[in-house]
C-alpha cells in the first residue's frame, strides 16, 4: 500500500499471529483516504485489529460501528492514541468475541456503557487517558475472565471496588488519578492471582483490609495519597507474597510497622511518606533503591551500612531523630539522595562524604541543630554535588574552599546559619547555579570588586538578605531574574524552571537603583506578606526597596538626609516603572496605592508617595510595601 512516496507495510501472518492486521509505521501514519471503513470493509474475517498511534481521528458512532459490522469476529483491538473521540456507541455490543479492548489515550470524553459487562470474553480492558467520566460498571470489574484492567489519569471517573468473585483471574488493576472512592472490600482476598494493585491519588479511604495478606502473587501495591487511616496489622500482607514495591505515602496510617514489612528479599521500593507511624527500632528492607520515611513520628535513625550499597533515595526527613550524625553513612559509601532534613540531629557535620562519581549528589541537612563549621570536603575523582541544603542550623565560619571544585552544583542553601566572611570569588563561576541563598548570617564586604563573574545563566532563586553586604547593588545578577520578592524565607524542596526571585533586602547597598528593575515582570512580597497571605503567588505588588546614600554631598548638617528635586532620567524610569506594574489574580481595590499620588504631570517626582530624592536628584527609597 502507497502513501505519497512513504511505503506503509502491513503484515498479514498465517502462523506467527493469523488473521491480524498490525501496521509497523504508526508513529508516522494518519489514516485519511481511505478511512477506517475502506481499510477493513472487506477483511470479514479479522480477528485481531492493532492499529495504536494511527491518526484516524473519527467521531464514536461512526468508528464504533464501522468495526462492528466490518468485523464481527475481532477478537484484539488496540487503537490506543489514534485520535478517536466518544461516545462509545452500542453497536460495540456486537463484538461478544472480544478477549482485549485498548483504547487508552483517546478523547472519549463520555461514560462506559454497561454493556461493557457483557463482554463475557474479556481478559484486559485498557482506557487510561481517555477523558471517562460517571461511575464505572461494578459489572465489568467482576466479569470472572477479567485479568487485566486501566482506567488510570480519568480524573472525573468515579466509583467503588465490588465484591469480587471467588477464584478471580485478576492480575492487574490500575485505576490511580481517578475518582474512586469507599474502602477496600474483604473480598478483594479472593484475588490470588493479583500482581499489581495502584489505586494512588484516588478518594479510598478506612483502613486497609487484612484480606490483602491472602495476595500471595503480590508485587506492585500502591496505596498513596489517599484517606486510609487506622493501624496495619501484623499480617497486612502475606509472608510469602513476592513483593518488589509498597507505597503508602500520603494517608492518615500510624502505629508501628509491621516487622514483615522489612522482611521481603525483593522490596526495592519502601514509601512511608506523611503518615503518623512510629517506632524506635526501625529496621530496613534487605536490598533497597528508593526508602522514604519522611514526615512521621520515627524517633532513630537504623544502620543500614549494608543496604546502601544498591540504595539511591534515602529520606528521614521530617521525623523527630536526635543525635550526632551517623557515621556509618560515611563508611557505607552513600550515594544518590540522603535528606535527613527538619529533625533534631546535633554536633559537627562529618568530612568523610563523598560527592564524587559514585557518591551523593543530593545532601539536604537543612532544619536541624548541626553546629562547627562546614567542613572541607574530600574529592576521589571529582564532585558530582548537584544540590546542597544545610540551611536552618547553627554553622559558623566561611563557606569552604572544597565547594569550589562542585561546578555541577545547582542549588547551595546556607541560610539561616550564623556563618561570615566575605563572599568567595569561586562563587561566580559556578555557571550551573540556579539557587543561592546565604540569607540570615553575617557576611560581608561588597559584592564586587571581590572577582566576582557572575556567571549565572541559569539562575532563577538569589536571596542575600539579612546581611551586611555593602556597595551598590549587583546589576548583573538582577539581570538574571524577573520576579523580585523582599523579606519572606521560602521553602526550595521543588524549584520550577519558570519561577524567579531576588531578595537583597537588609543589607549595606548604596547607591542608585538599577534601571534594570523596570524589567521585572512581577514584584511581590513585603513585611506586610500577613496581610495577603492567601493569596500565595499572586500577591501583586508588595516591595520594598531602601539604598543608603552616605557622599557628604548629599547630607545636611545634621545628617540626614534631605529631599531635593529628583532628576528626569530618575521620573521617567519610575513613570516606565509604574506602566509595567500590574496586579495578579486578585482585585487591588482593597489597597491603597501609593502610586495614585504618582502624578505624571509634575516635573519632579520627589513628591510622589514611596520615593525620596536626595539633594543630588537620585532616588535613594523606593517603597511600595502598602500597596
Amino acid at each position: 500500500m502507497e502513501d505519497g512516496n512513504k511505503k506503509i507495510n502491513f503484515h498479514f501472518s498465517g502462523n506467527h499471529k493469523r488473521n491480524t492486521l498490525s501496521n509497523q509505521l504508526t508513529r508516522y501514519l494518519i489514516l485519511s483516504d481511505p478511512d477506517l471503513e475502506k481499510l477493513i470493509g472487506n477483511l470479514t474475517g479479522l480477528t485481531e485489529l492493532l492499529l495504536d498511534g494511527v491518526k484516524i481521528s473519527e467521531h464514536g458512532n461512526k468508528w464504533c460501528r464501522t468495526l462492528s459490522s466490518s468485523l464481527p469476529k475481532l477478537q484484539v483491538l488496540s487503537l490506543s492514541g489514534c485520535a478517536l473521540s466518544g461516545p462509545l456507541d452500542s453497536s460495540l455490543s456486537k463484538l461478544q468475541s472480544l478477549r482485549k479492548l485498548h483504547l487508552d489515550n483517546n478523547n472519549i470524553s463520555a461514560e462506559v456503557p454497561e454493556f461493557f459487562g457483557e463482554f463475557l470474553n474479556l481478559t484486559s480492558l485498557h482506557l487510561s487517558s481517555c477523558g471517562l467520566y460517571g461511575d464505572f460498571p461494578k459489572k465489568v470489574i467482576q466479569l470472572q475472565t477479567l485479568q487485566s484492567l486501566d482506567l488510570s489519569h480519568n480524573r472525573l471517573l468515579g466509583g467503588s471496588l465490588p465484591e469480587f468473585p471467588t477464584d478471580g483471574l485478576l492480575q492487574e488493576l490500575r485505576l490511580f488519578f481517578t475518582s474512586f472512592t469507599g474502602e477496600l472490600p474483604n473480598s478483594i482476598g479472593n484475588l490470588g492471582l493479583l500482581s499489581t494493585l495502584d489505586l494512588h491519588n484516588c478518594q479510598f479511604n478506612r483502613s486497609v483490609h487484612t484480606s490483602i495478606s491472602k495476595l500471595n502473587n503480590l508485587q506492585y501495591l500502591d496505596l498513596s495519597l489517599n484517606s486510609f487511616t487506622g493501624y496495619l496489622g501484623e499480617d497486612f500482607i502475606g509472608s510469602s507474597s513476592p513483593l518488589e514495591f509498597l507505597d503508602l505515602s500520603y494517608n492518615q496510617l500510624q502505629g508501628r510497622l509491621p516487622p514483615l514489612v522489612f522482611e521481603f528479599s525483593r522490596l526495592y521500593h519502601l514509601g512511608l511518606v506523611s503518615n503518623s507511624f512510629t517506632g524506635k527500632n526501625l529496621i530496613l528492607p534487605a536490598y533497597p533503591s528508593v526508602l522514604d520515611y519522611s514526615l512521621n513520628n520515627f524517633t532513630t535513625i537504623p544502620n543500614i551500612s549494608s543496604q546502601f550499597r544498591t540504595l539511591m533515595f534515602f529520606s528521614l526527613s521530617s521525623n523527630q531523630i536526635s543525635g550526632e550524625f551517623p557515621m556509618w553513612i560515611c563508611e557505607s559509601h552513600a550515594r544518590g539522595v540522603l535528606d535527613l532534613s527538619n529533625n533534631r540531629f546535633s554536633g559537627p557535620i562529618p568530612p568523610c562524604l563523598s560527592f564524587g562519581r559514585s557518591g551523593v549528589k543530593i545532601l539536604n541537612l537543612g532544619g536541624n541543630n548541626f553546629q562547627g563549621i562546614i567542613p572541607e570536603f574530600h574529592f576521589e575523582d571529582y564532585c558530582d554535588l548537584v544540590v546542597l541544603e544545610l540551611n536552618g542550623n547553627k554553622l559558623e565560619g566561611e563557606l569552604p574552599k572544597s565547594l569550589a571544585n562542585c561546578t555541577s552544583l545547582e542549588v547551595l542553601n546556607v541560610g539561616n546559619n550564623q556563618l561570615q566572611g566575605s563572599l568567595p570569588s569561586w562563587l561566580g563561576s559556578m555557571s550551573n547555579l540556579r539557587v543561592l541563598k546565604l540569607r540570615s548570617n553575617k557576611f560581608y564586604g561588597p559584592w564586587r570588586n571581590r572577582g566576582i563573574k557572575c556567571n549565572h545563566p541559569l539562575l532563577q532563586i538569589i536571596d542575600i538578605s539579612f546581611n551586611n553586604f555593602s556597595g551598590s547593588l549587583p546589576k548583573a545578577m538582577m539581570q538574571r531574574v524577573q520576579i523580585t520578592s523582599k523579606g519572606r524565607d521560602m521553602e526550595l524542596d521543588k524549584i520550577r524552571r519558570v519561577f524567579k526571585i531576588i531578595d537583597f533586602s537588609k543589607n549595606e547597598f548604596d547607591g542608585e537603583i538599577p534601571d534594570i528593575i523596570c524589567n521585572f515582570t512581577l514584584l511581590f512580597w513585603s513585611n506586610d506578606w500577613y496581610q495577603c497571605k492567601e493569596m500565595l503567588l499572586d500577591t501583586g505588588i508588595h516591595i520594598t526597596v531602601k539604598v543608603r546614600y552616605t557622599s557628604e554631598d548629599y547630607l545636611s548638617s545634621d545628617n540626614s538626609c534631605v529631599q531635593g528635586k529628583c532628576l528626569h532620567d530618575q521620573r521617567a524610569l519610575l513613570i516606565k516603572l509604574n506602566q509595567s506594574l500590574s496586579y495578579a489574580g486578585f482585585d487591588p481595590s482593597p489597597f491603597i496605592s501609593k502610586r495614585n499620588s504618582w502624578s505624571l504631570n509634575t516635573d519632579s517626582c520627589s513628591s510622589w508617595d514611596g520615593i525620596e530624592c536626595d539633594m543630588g536628584g537620585h532616588v535613594i527609597s523606593f517603597d511600595l510595601s502598602s500597596e
